[in-house]
């Protein structure tokens, strides 16, 4: 999550907590452990990221794709992606895994302005190099999740020609978990367990 949101989200605890920002030092016992537990659900549910799969995704020349991918809406990035293509003209394409962090893969990210999320490779047809997976949602992504349909923008092609287009398909979202931490969410959850701990301490000592 943005600085900013994060921010914006512990202001809000804050004010949750019935307590002014300048007491927050003399929270003690039930107070103090009602902020800390709020403050990390609201951490822990800053990097949220929705799982999208595949599916009926068929290509206008008998192709499939299968597979799915993780979406950070907030930060709209793609946090990881595991797309198998197959079938179809495979003299142009062929079977490929379209996966984070093997072979040929370059990376997965949202185009801006052009309104699809492009899976790069190295992966070359002769003298035409970059072949590339195109998914187009008819709509935004969201936390709100549900089921998406393919655009016209969604394609497998080589910069981006020759291609493929899909003749059908949709995204249906699954699971919802969180997805990496930022470092200052991080350290942000340090802190507060740390002073959970040392209220707990204090009040036996007390």
């Amino acid at each position: 999550m943005p600085r900013l949101r994060l921010r914006m989200r512990v202001t809000d605890l804050v004010r949750q907590s019935g307590v002014h920002p300048v007491h927050l030092s003399s929270l003690k016992g039930a107070a103090m452990n009602r902020f800390l537990y709020l403050l990390l659900i609201a951490i822990s549910g800053s990097a949220s990221s929705i799982t999208w799969t595949l599916q009926n995704a068929v290509f206008t020349d008998g192709g499939v794709a299968t597979g799915s991918f993780v979406f950070d809406a907030d930060t709209q990035t793609v946090v990881s992606y595991n797309i198998q293509t197959s079938g179809g003209n495979t003299a142009n394409f062929p079977a490929f895994l379209f996966q984070n962090g093997v072979g040929y893969n370059e990376y997965a990210s949202p185009s801006p302005g052009n309104n699809f999320i492009d899976f790069e490779t190295y992966l070359t047809n002769g003298n035409i190099s970059g072949m590339e997976l195109r998914l187009g949602p008819l709509n935004s992504l969201t936390d709100a999740g549900g089921t998406v349909g393919f655009s016209v923008n969604s394609m497998e092609c080589y910069n981006c020609d020759p291609r493929r287009t899909f003749a059908s398909g949709q995204l249906v979202a699954g699971s919802q978990g969180a997805g990496v931490p930022e470092p200052a969410s991080l350290g942000l959850i340090g802190v507060a367990f740390a002073m959970m701990a040392a209220a707990r301490l204090y009040r036996r000592r007390g």
